[in-house]
């Protein structure tokens, strides 16, 4: 990390490394347990997508799976958790 390698040995994270740091994590844990994205493997739901019109509810009635780093897709529930 550049953050990294410019901070002197021995100091403490800047804010700055610290909040880059963290999303880094989250990202890698996301990786792994799978991201959230629309099932567009079906016919009906793509026709569901087509017809969204942008706004967050209107999303209830889309399914939604996990892909995992895998590979493996599993089925997801509205909201996200």
């Amino acid at each position: 990390m550049v953050l990294e390698g410019e901070r002197r040995e021995g100091r403490p994270m800047g804010r700055e490394e610290e909040r880059m740091r963290t999303k880094k994590e989250e990202e890698e844990r996301e990786f792994e347990t799978g991201f959230w994205v629309p099932d567009l493997r079906d016919e009906e739901n793509l026709r569901r997508l087509r017809e969204w019109k942008g706004d967050w509810v209107g999303l209830n009635v889309v399914r939604f799976v996990r892909v995992r780093r895998d590979g493996e897709i599993v089925v997801s529930s509205w909201p996200p958790r």
